[in-house]
């Protein structure tokens, strides 16, 4: 006769219950938990990604254009689009020539406040996150450097990733996107929080926003292609718009995780005698 007849078999299934339990009780009161309640990540990625297909989208691609490079060459590059997928983004985005011409007068207005208007909105997504009181309008100057960052940082990116590429493939690319991913979030942070905040409290979201970033364009590369492909076929041209919204659905999430995480972590490390966990979980307050 084997086991114990005194022994209730349920045992071991009701204290694995519990123990999920508690951890599930630990991380809905951890500090991170009630920062993205608070913060509403998904909502306001909802949000932000429309900022940056409304806004920022046709920025960039009226920029290359007047530059005489296609947004979609780069677009392909970046995260690998290959075949059917690549030939669907350059049906979608249009030509140099054909954006470059169509720019005159009072397009020049919109295309200027559509470029401030997404830096803007990232603005307040980082007053939000780092609890900065916003200044309104009176933010413009701050948003009008972002800005010009981002443009010199599109230019490097399309210019160096080739290069980089050729030299040592895939792995060179992500860690080059690491480093200057974090480089670039942390002076935005410190442009658009207008310095109120010092180098070394927006590092921790800094290097997290890069490595939460690297991590979706490594699921993106490798996921970007097929979807695209579907939605072309399923829906023609728009169809490409729907892929690429998802992406910048991820993008805003993404941003938002990042500058919290970092938060976390450094009120945590204020705490002596406390244990940060990498799984997060352990992020109490």
């Amino acid at each position: 006769m084997s086991g114990d007849p005194g022994r209730d078999p349920e045992q071991p299934r009701h204290a694995l219950f519990v123990r999920a339990r508690t951890r599930i009780d630990k991380w809905q009161n951890s500090a991170l938990a009630r920062r993205l309640q608070a913060a509403d990540v998904i909502n306001r990625g909802l949000l932000f990604s429309a900022v940056l297909l409304l806004c920022f989208v046709p920025f960039l691609i009226v920029l290359q254009a007047l530059a005489g490079r296609a947004q979609a060459s780069g677009f392909i590059r970046r995260f690998g689009l290959t075949g059917q997928a690549a030939h669907a983004v350059r049906q979608a985005l249009t030509s140099p020539s054909q954006t470059s011409g169509a720019i005159d007068g009072v397009s020049w207005v919109f295309f200027i406040v559509g470029g401030i208007a997404a830096a803007a909105a990232l603005q307040e997504l980082y007053e939000r996150a780092f609890e900065v009181k916003g200044r309104a309008f009176r933010n413009t100057p701050q948003r009008v450097a972002w800005l010009a960052l981002a443009v010199g940082a599109s230019f490097l990116t399309a210019l160096v990733q080739p290069w980089l590429d050729r030299v040592g493939g895939t792995g060179l690319v992500d860690a080059a996107s690491l480093i200057g991913g974090t480089a670039f979030w942390w002076a935005s942070m410190w442009i658009l929080l207008g310095g109120k905040l010092s180098w070394g409290e927006l590092f921790p979201s800094a290097l997290a926003t890069g490595v939460c970033f690297l991590g979706m364009e490594i699921v993106f590369r490798l996921t970007l292609s097929s979807a695209i492909v579907s939605d072309y076929k399923k829906y023609g041209s728009i169809g490409v718009v729907f892929s690429v919204m998802s992406l910048l659905i991820a993008i805003g999430v993404v941003i938002t995780l990042g500058a919290l995480l970092g938060v976390v972590w450094r009120e945590r490390k204020k705490q002596p005698g406390r244990l940060v966990w990498c799984a997060g979980y352990d992020l109490a307050a």
